[in-house]
Protein backbone atom coordinates (compact mmCIF):
# COMPACT_ATOMS: atom_id res chain seq x y z
CA UNK A 1 0.00 0.00 0.00
CA UNK A 2 1.59 3.27 -1.12
CA UNK A 3 1.34 6.44 0.94
CA UNK A 4 -0.61 7.95 -1.96
CA UNK A 5 -3.57 5.77 -1.00
CA UNK A 6 -3.93 7.29 2.48
CA UNK A 7 -7.29 8.84 3.27
CA UNK A 8 -7.54 11.44 6.05
CA UNK A 9 -6.66 8.82 8.67
CA UNK A 10 -5.40 5.33 7.80
CA UNK A 11 -4.64 2.87 10.57
CA UNK A 12 -2.37 -0.11 10.03
CA UNK A 13 -3.46 -3.28 11.80
CA UNK A 14 -1.21 -6.32 11.60
CA UNK A 15 -3.26 -9.23 10.16
CA UNK A 16 -4.59 -11.34 13.01
CA UNK A 17 -3.93 -8.65 15.61
CA UNK A 18 -1.98 -9.65 18.71
CA UNK A 19 -2.00 -12.95 20.55
CA UNK A 20 -0.67 -14.29 23.83
CA UNK A 21 -0.58 -12.93 27.36
CA UNK A 22 -0.19 -9.32 26.29
CA UNK A 23 -3.00 -9.33 23.73
CA UNK A 24 -5.30 -7.38 26.07
CA UNK A 25 -3.05 -4.32 25.57
CA UNK A 26 -3.76 -4.39 21.86
CA UNK A 27 -7.49 -4.45 22.59
CA UNK A 28 -7.13 -1.53 25.02
CA UNK A 29 -5.30 0.43 22.34
CA UNK A 30 -7.84 -0.37 19.63
CA UNK A 31 -10.64 0.84 21.91
CA UNK A 32 -9.02 4.32 21.79
CA UNK A 33 -8.85 4.63 18.01
CA UNK A 34 -12.02 6.69 17.52
CA UNK A 35 -11.10 8.99 20.41
CA UNK A 36 -7.59 9.45 19.01
CA UNK A 37 -8.91 10.10 15.49
CA UNK A 38 -11.16 12.87 16.80
CA UNK A 39 -8.23 14.45 18.64
CA UNK A 40 -5.96 14.27 15.57
CA UNK A 41 -8.57 16.06 13.48
CA UNK A 42 -8.95 18.71 16.18
CA UNK A 43 -5.20 19.23 16.47
CA UNK A 44 -4.40 19.52 12.78
CA UNK A 45 -7.38 21.79 12.12
CA UNK A 46 -6.21 24.10 14.92
CA UNK A 47 -2.71 24.13 13.43
CA UNK A 48 -4.14 25.31 10.10
CA UNK A 49 -3.55 22.03 8.26
CA UNK A 50 -6.86 20.12 8.48
CA UNK A 51 -6.91 16.46 7.57
CA UNK A 52 -8.70 15.15 4.50
CA UNK A 53 -12.03 13.40 4.89
CA UNK A 54 -12.33 9.69 5.44
CA UNK A 55 -10.80 7.05 7.68
CA UNK A 56 -9.98 3.38 7.21
CA UNK A 57 -8.20 0.43 8.80
CA UNK A 58 -5.71 -1.30 6.54
CA UNK A 59 -5.10 -4.91 7.59
CA UNK A 60 -3.57 -6.36 4.44
CA UNK A 61 -0.08 -7.91 4.26
CA UNK A 62 1.57 -4.49 3.81
CA UNK A 63 0.24 -3.39 7.21
CA UNK A 64 2.84 -5.58 8.90
CA UNK A 65 5.61 -3.72 7.05
CA UNK A 66 4.25 -0.33 8.06
CA UNK A 67 3.61 -1.31 11.67
CA UNK A 68 6.25 -3.80 12.77
CA UNK A 69 9.16 -2.97 10.48
CA UNK A 70 8.79 0.80 10.21
CA UNK A 71 7.09 1.59 13.52
CA UNK A 72 4.20 3.39 11.81
CA UNK A 73 0.74 2.98 13.29
CA UNK A 74 -1.15 5.69 11.42
CA UNK A 75 -0.96 7.42 8.04
CA UNK A 76 -2.44 10.91 7.77
CA UNK A 77 -3.28 12.94 4.70
CA UNK A 78 -3.89 16.67 4.91
CA UNK A 79 -6.63 18.41 2.93
CA UNK A 80 -3.78 19.79 0.83
CA UNK A 81 -2.77 16.26 -0.15
CA UNK A 82 0.42 15.85 1.91
CA UNK A 83 1.14 12.57 3.72
CA UNK A 84 2.35 12.24 7.31
CA UNK A 85 3.12 9.15 9.39
CA UNK A 86 2.60 8.63 13.10
CA UNK A 87 3.53 6.19 15.83
CA UNK A 88 1.21 6.36 18.81
CA UNK A 89 1.29 5.21 22.42
CA UNK A 90 -1.80 5.17 24.66
CA UNK A 91 -0.91 4.85 28.35
CA UNK A 92 -3.15 4.44 31.39
CA UNK A 93 -0.64 5.21 34.13
CA UNK A 94 -0.20 8.58 35.82
CA UNK A 95 3.23 9.70 34.68
CA UNK A 96 4.21 12.62 32.50
CA UNK A 97 6.82 11.00 30.29
CA UNK A 98 7.38 10.04 26.68
CA UNK A 99 8.33 6.36 26.35
CA UNK A 100 9.97 4.61 23.41
CA UNK A 101 10.70 0.90 23.07
CA UNK A 102 14.50 0.45 23.28
CA UNK A 103 15.07 -3.29 22.89
CA UNK A 104 12.24 -5.49 21.68
CA UNK A 105 13.92 -8.57 23.14
CA UNK A 106 17.01 -8.31 25.32
CA UNK A 107 17.56 -12.07 25.36
CA UNK A 108 17.86 -12.24 21.58
CA UNK A 109 19.36 -8.75 21.17
CA UNK A 110 16.46 -7.56 18.98
CA UNK A 111 16.45 -3.73 18.65
CA UNK A 112 13.22 -1.83 19.16
CA UNK A 113 11.66 1.38 17.87
CA UNK A 114 14.44 3.48 19.39
CA UNK A 115 16.66 2.25 16.56
CA UNK A 116 14.13 1.52 13.81
CA UNK A 117 11.44 4.19 14.09
CA UNK A 118 10.54 5.73 10.70
CA UNK A 119 7.43 7.72 11.64
CA UNK A 120 7.60 11.48 11.18
CA UNK A 121 5.46 12.20 14.25
CA UNK A 122 5.29 10.48 17.64
CA UNK A 123 2.15 10.70 19.77
CA UNK A 124 1.90 9.81 23.45
CA UNK A 125 -1.47 10.10 25.18
CA UNK A 126 -2.34 9.36 28.80
CA UNK A 127 -5.86 8.04 29.14
CA UNK A 128 -8.32 7.66 31.99
CA UNK A 129 -9.11 3.97 31.55
CA UNK A 130 -12.53 4.38 33.18
CA UNK A 131 -13.75 7.24 30.96
CA UNK A 132 -11.51 7.01 27.85
CA UNK A 133 -10.79 10.74 28.29
CA UNK A 134 -7.34 12.27 27.81
CA UNK A 135 -5.40 13.25 30.91
CA UNK A 136 -2.51 14.67 28.87
CA UNK A 137 -0.95 14.12 25.47
CA UNK A 138 1.88 15.30 23.24
CA UNK A 139 2.70 15.22 19.51
CA UNK A 140 6.43 15.22 18.71
CA UNK A 141 8.48 15.98 15.61
CA UNK A 142 10.35 12.69 15.82
CA UNK A 143 13.28 13.67 13.60
CA UNK A 144 13.92 16.72 15.81
CA UNK A 145 13.84 14.49 18.89
CA UNK A 146 16.41 12.18 17.31
CA UNK A 147 18.73 15.10 16.54
CA UNK A 148 18.36 16.58 20.02
CA UNK A 149 19.13 13.16 21.52
CA UNK A 150 22.22 12.49 19.41
CA UNK A 151 24.03 15.83 19.80
CA UNK A 152 26.58 16.24 22.59
CA UNK A 153 24.85 17.31 25.79
CA UNK A 154 21.46 16.60 24.25
CA UNK A 155 18.33 15.06 25.71
CA UNK A 156 18.94 12.67 28.58
CA UNK A 157 16.68 9.61 28.53
CA UNK A 158 16.26 7.04 31.29
CA UNK A 159 16.28 3.30 30.63
CA UNK A 160 14.09 0.65 32.20
CA UNK A 161 13.40 -3.03 31.56
CA UNK A 162 9.78 -4.15 31.34
CA UNK A 163 9.20 -7.65 32.69
CA UNK A 164 5.41 -7.62 32.90
CA UNK A 165 3.48 -10.44 31.19
CA UNK A 166 6.75 -12.21 30.47
CA UNK A 167 7.93 -9.34 28.26
CA UNK A 168 11.63 -9.12 27.43
CA UNK A 169 11.61 -5.53 26.20
CA UNK A 170 13.09 -2.35 27.61
CA UNK A 171 12.21 1.28 27.01
CA UNK A 172 13.65 4.77 27.12
CA UNK A 173 11.72 7.53 28.85
CA UNK A 174 11.97 11.29 29.30
CA UNK A 175 9.78 13.86 31.03
CA UNK A 176 7.62 15.83 28.62
CA UNK A 177 8.81 19.09 30.19
CA UNK A 178 12.41 18.29 29.19
CA UNK A 179 11.60 18.41 25.45
CA UNK A 180 12.45 21.73 23.76
CA UNK A 181 9.69 23.60 21.89
CA UNK A 182 11.08 22.73 18.44
CA UNK A 183 10.50 19.06 19.20
CA UNK A 184 6.82 19.58 20.03
CA UNK A 185 4.19 19.91 17.31
CA UNK A 186 1.31 20.19 19.79
CA UNK A 187 0.43 19.20 23.34
CA UNK A 188 -2.39 19.38 25.86
CA UNK A 189 -0.33 21.96 27.77
CA UNK A 190 -0.67 24.47 24.94
CA UNK A 191 -3.39 27.01 25.67
CA UNK A 192 -5.33 26.22 22.49
CA UNK A 193 -5.62 22.56 23.48
CA UNK A 194 -6.09 22.68 27.26
CA UNK A 195 -9.79 21.90 26.99
CA UNK A 196 -8.86 18.46 25.61
CA UNK A 197 -7.55 17.46 29.06
CA UNK A 198 -9.86 15.74 31.49
CA UNK A 199 -8.35 17.23 34.63
CA UNK A 200 -5.36 19.08 36.08
CA UNK A 201 -4.32 16.56 38.74
CA UNK A 202 -0.67 16.45 39.80
CA UNK A 203 1.22 13.75 37.94
CA UNK A 204 4.20 11.63 38.88
CA UNK A 205 7.48 12.90 37.47
CA UNK A 206 10.58 11.00 36.42
CA UNK A 207 10.83 7.23 36.76
CA UNK A 208 9.70 5.66 40.03
CA UNK A 209 9.44 1.89 40.26
CA UNK A 210 6.01 1.87 38.63
CA UNK A 211 7.36 3.19 35.37
CA UNK A 212 7.69 -0.35 34.07
CA UNK A 213 3.93 -0.74 34.13
CA UNK A 214 3.61 2.33 31.93
CA UNK A 215 5.40 0.77 29.01
CA UNK A 216 3.64 -2.51 29.67
CA UNK A 217 0.34 -0.83 28.90
CA UNK A 218 1.51 0.73 25.63
CA UNK A 219 0.41 -0.84 22.37
CA UNK A 220 1.95 -4.24 21.77
CA UNK A 221 4.55 -4.38 19.03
Amino acid sequence: MASGSFVGITRFQVPGGANGRGAYRFEESRAMWDTADALYRRVFAALGMPLAEGSRVHDGPAAEVWDRRLGIDVGLRTAGGRALTVQEKFLTTDFNTVTVEYMNDHDRNVPGDWFNERAQLYFVGYVNAATAAWRRWIFLHWSNVVVETEVDGGLQWGLRVNGRDGARASFRYIDMAALPPWCVLASSDMRMFRETQEDERPVAQGSPAGQGDEAARSKIR
